[in-house]
């Protein structure tokens, strides 16, 4: 069982990273915080998870989080859609708050957790870090694995956002072609891994855990003691393999 403490600090290095995101979304971005642990990240671009409420503490403060639903419903002006994220799951009070809003559809993840001071494993020759002049190849494999048109990706995941220090996306390549690719978030000494994405035409060949395995690997070399990243229930096996371990469910809430 994954300390208390240990998911506290994931949690505050999530919101490290979501400060991050939200600066790279600049001229839009807008990244605020209350004091009981609720923050609001908003980009302005038509991806929910990246306009959202979060409830980072581990009783998330329901006042908190109906004030800053309020500004991030004004910033989104019914023009993007956008979310309300905990941890754990939702009381009574958030569920009225997040209804009030339209967001009517809860769904759940994971949050895993891995420390790095074991060896991860061999990194992949074919597994490589893309610079910020490929972008469109992030953009092109994420959004044929999530059905979205990649200018909706390149509208945030661009040339100066993946050469940001500290962020490094990756890719995965068979025979010169792209295949997989995921974006690795260094804050303090965490890692948080996101978007770990296969086309869908080449999935269940073992693409993402080699990607996985190489993120780990640099992360572990650059200083980062601990990894984490929220996964979907049917990915769970997948990091698992990778030595991740279940830390705790957190809640969605999204219009319908």
């Amino acid at each position: 069982m994954i300390a208390d403490q240990t998911l506290d600090a994931a949690a505050n290095a999530f919101r490290a990273g979501a400060e991050l995101i939200a600066d790279a979304a600049a001229p839009n971005g807008r990244f605020e915080s209350a004091p009981h642990g609720t923050a609001l990240l908003f980009t302005g671009t038509p991806i929910p998870l990246l306009n959202a409420v979060l409830g980072l503490s581990r009783s998330p403060d329901a006042g908190e989080i109906a004030a800053l639903a309020e500004r991030t419903a004004a910033y989104a002006a019914q023009q993007v859609p956008w979310t309300i994220r905990l941890r754990g799951s939702a009381d009574s009070e958030v569920i009225a708050v997040a209804a009030g809003h339209g967001l009517t559809v809860r769904t759940g993840s994971v949050m895993m957790l891995r420390s790095l001071s074991e060896d991860p494993g061999p990194a992949p020759e074919r597994v490589r870090k893309l610079p910020g002049a490929e972008y469109e190849t992030f953009a092109n494999v994420l959004g044929a694995a999530f059905g979205a048109p990649p200018q909706i990706i390149s509208g945030l995941y661009n040339a100066a956002t993946l050469d940001r220090p500290e962020l490094d996306a990756y890719v995965l390549e068979e025979g010169g072609a792209p295949r997989t690719v995921g974006l690795a978030v260094r804050t303090g000494d965490h890692l948080y891994l996101a978007n770990i994405a296969t086309h869908p035409d080449h999935r269940r060949r073992g693409h993402a855990l080699a990607l996985t395995t190489a993120m780990l690997r640099d992360g572990q070399a650059a200083g980062a003691r601990t990894a984490f990243l929220h996964s979907a229930n049917d990915t769970v096996p997948l990091f698992e393999r990778a030595g991740f371990e279940t830390g705790e469910t957190w809640t969605t809430f999204a219009a319908g």
